[in-house]
């Protein structure tokens, strides 16, 4: 009895030591992935990490003002604000979505979005013991780029260049 304890405890403590030294922790600098190169930035709190692509596209400047009222007052919002979190949930391990709802992580997104809901880029926010890697990170950037689009709508005319929307995925709230 007491020896299979030991074997269980043996091969349980082998297959977390090897899922550890497979993951790739994400650390501060630039990294490569996918023919495209990431920048992780520590925030300034130290608690989380900041990351986006190296090479964003040029963003045309918007209007300051439209129709008299400063941009930020026109009150643009997207309808389909949480189609996105499918999306990335999809490009996840299932093992890998428990864990980050084990862990009650959270991912937040800085998406900078053209008129049309296209995408210019995304900036992520995660915590700095996130079980992400940048590979995860590439994979949800991807599939968001290419599938997703934004759908806006705002009270008056739409005369912007880009649309900054903030939304976040809680796993495990």
């Amino acid at each position: 009895m007491k020896k299979s304890i030991v074997i269980i405890l043996t091969v349980i403590s082998l297959v977390l030591s090897l899922q550890s030294s497979f993951a790739q922790e994400i650390t501060v600098g630039e990294h490569r992935i996918n023919n495209s190169i990431y920048k992780v930035a520590l925030s300034s709190d130290n608690l989380r990490l900041i990351i986006e692509l190296k090479n964003k596209p040029f963003i045309p400047d918007n209007k300051e003002i439209i129709d008299g009222l400063y941009s930020y007052d026109i009150g643009v919002y997207a309808t389909n604000r949480t189609a996105w979190k499918q999306l990335v949930l999809n490009t996840l391990p299932k093992e890998k979505v428990d864990s980050l709802k084990q862990r009650k992580e959270k991912i937040s997104i800085y998406f900078t979005a053209k008129p049309t809901g296209e995408m210019y880029f995304k900036s992520y926010i995660l915590p700095h013991n996130t079980i992400l890697t940048v590979q995860d990170l590439s994979n949800m950037d991807r599939k968001l780029t290419n599938d997703f689009k934004f759908d806006f709508k705002s009270p008056k005319k739409q005369t912007f260049t880009t649309i900054i929307c903030n939304d976040g995925l809680e796993f495990g709230f």
